[in-house]
């Protein structure tokens, strides 16, 4: 019989199991940033739009900083 796992050789297992299953690598391995699905991304505002205090979708009330406007909205 062989020698117990360690937790690290258990945890490596597992992780490896799972990016097998998913078809995925850990983003350790991978170089780089971590991939950006295009709901996260921030779109750039003009410049004039930064300066305003209004907010760009409701311009009667102030900005509270929340990204809406600068994403897809997700």
């Amino acid at each position: 019989m062989s020698d117990p796992l360690t937790r690290d050789q258990i945890r490596d297992r597992v992780q490896l199991a799972i990016e097998r299953r998913l078809g995925v690598r850990a983003f350790a391995e991978t170089s780089g940033p971590p991939p950006v699905h295009s709901s996260h991304e921030r779109f750039r505002l003009s410049e004039d739009a930064e300066a305003s205090r209004a907010c760009l979708i409701e311009p009667a009330v102030n900005c509270i900083g929340c990204g809406y406007c600068r994403s897809y909205g997700h």
